[in-house]
Formats: structure tokens, C-alpha cells, sequence
């Protein structure tokens, strides 16, 4: 991960995180409630709980009259919520830098956001991303050493063009016992599981506007026609599609 990102959203969170305590104690105690509610119910995959807990956060925010300040206040619990379920997701998972990857991310949006809606929509996002996350992680648990050998190696080489000969070489196994392994223990292919994970790795880097799309293909290893076009047929929109929604805050038939 980039350590400029990194440092700029602990710094974010830092910041934020002190706005808040200081503030009124009986609010700050109310938000820190509903963020472990919050994190609870994405780590459970209650997704209509983690939705109802925003909007409780919401109408907390709603007794701010002045509609300036309370962008400001959703600007400032956006933050402290993106970061605390970071923080949280890293002591319950080892896999804990997607999170903090997606929060990065989201960070980098945060400055071009300017209405409620926007922060709002960017706490459904990040809540649909996080447990989806959680969701990938479970699911692809299996027991057998060699197929976690797999995973791990997938995830550790997503920006290079990957093979199942490949990837059998780098494990020590032929490439059929691995195709085998893969098919039993995740229920598809060694080729679909590599795509798959690309892709999910690309809607992540869609979400830094400042990367052309082309530039995103190229660093996932997918020439730019057949990323556009897999793109296309797994999310129903086509890259630039996608991230027009980011910017708008239409995600959910993503």
C-alpha cells in the first residue's frame, strides 16, 4: 500500500478522532455506541442492521440546524467511522490491510464530497465493500494447506499476469493437482478465481479518479479491451460507468 495514503488517512483519523472527544460527551458516547453496532453487524453480513445503524448516526447528526456545520459533522464521523471499523476489522482478521485499503480509498474521495448525501452514500458504499470483504474472506477459508497456498499467492501477485502453470510452478505442484484442489475446495476455476479477484482489486483502484482506466488495466495485468469487457459482464457497467456512480453515490446495483 502506499505509505503517503496510509500516513495521510491515520492522520485523518487521528485528527478526527480527537474533533470528536472533544465535543459533547452524552454525543460522542452515542456515535461510539453505534460504531460497535455498526461493526458487529458487518462482521455478522447484517447488512439491513449496518444500513439502519447509519441512519441512526444520521439523526444524530440531523440536530445540527446549520446545514454548513453539519456537512462538517458528517465529513467528521465519516472519517472517525471509516477508521475505527478499519482498526477494528485489523484485530479480528488477518487479512486486515483490505480494509484499510478500502478506507484509504475512500479517503481520497472524501475532499471532493460536499453535500450530506454524498457522505451518506459513501457510508453505504463502505459498508457494502467491507462486508463483502468479510464475506470473500469466509467463503474462501478452506482447510487444505495447499489451496490457502494458492490464495495467498493469488493475492500476493495480483498485479502480475498469472497462470495456472504459473502459479503450480511457484507452489511446487503440477498445474492438474492444482486445477483439482481449486475445483474441490473453492468450487471453480484456477483462471475464474484469478479473475475475479483482479476485478474486485479494480473497483478498489477505480476509486482513485486521478488513475486512467487504461492505466488500471495495465497494472492488474489485463490488457484494456478484455478488462473492460470482463468488467462489463460482472458488474453490468462498464468501468467508467462504475466510477461515475462512485462520484455520484449510485452503487447499489454494483
Amino acid at each position: 500500500m502506499n505509505s503517503t495514503n496510509e500516513k495521510k488517512f491515520k492522520q485523518l483519523y487521528d485528527q478526527e478522532l480527537f474533533n470528536l472527544q472533544n465535543t459533547e460527551e452524552k454525543i460522542f458516547a452515542t456515535i461510539i455506541k453505534e460504531e460497535e453496532y455498526y461493526f458487529a453487524a458487518v462482521c455478522n453480513s447484517k447488512q439491513s442492521e449496518a444500513y439502519r445503524r447509519i441512519e441512526n448516526i444520521a439523526d444524530i447528526l440531523a440536530g445540527e440546524k446549520d446545514p454548513q456545520e453539519r456537512v462538517k459533522d458528517y465529513r467528521r464521523f465519516f472519517v472517525y467511522l471509516a477508521g475505527a471499523s478499519a482498526e477494528r476489522f485489523s484485530k479480528r482478521f488477518v487479512f486486515a490491510w483490505e480494509f484499510l485499503a478500502t478506507a484509504v480509498s475512500l479517503m481520497k474521495l472524501v475532499e471532493s464530497w460536499e453535500t450530506e448525501e454524498d457522505f451518506r452514500a459513501g457510508m453505504y458504499f463502505m459498508t457494502d465493500t467491507f462486508m463483502h470483504t468479510v464475506n470473500t474472506y469466509f467463503l474462501e477459508s478452506p482447510s487444505h494447506p495447499q489451496v490457502m497456498e494458492f490464495i495467498q499467492y493469488v493475492d500476493e501477485h495480483l498485479y502480475d499476469q498469472l497462470s495456472v502453470t504459473l502459479i503450480a510452478d511457484g507452489l511446487g505442484m503440477s498445474p492438474g493437482h492444482l486445477a483439482r484442489l481449486v475445483r474441490t475446495h473453492l468450487d471453480t476455476t484456477c483462471n475464474e478465481y484469478i479473475k475475479r479477484k483482479k476485478l474486485e482489486e479494480s473497483v478498489l483502484l477505480l476509486q482513485d479518479m486521478t488513475l486512467p482506466i487504461r492505466d488500471i488495466a495495465d497494472r492488474i495485468g489485463i490488457s484494456n479491451g478484455h478488462f473492460i469487457r470482463i468488467f462489463q459482464e460482472k458488474y453490468s457497467c462498464s468501468p467508467s460507468e462504475y466510477r461515475k456512480r462512485i462520484v455520484t453515490g449510485i452503487t447499489a446495483d454494483v
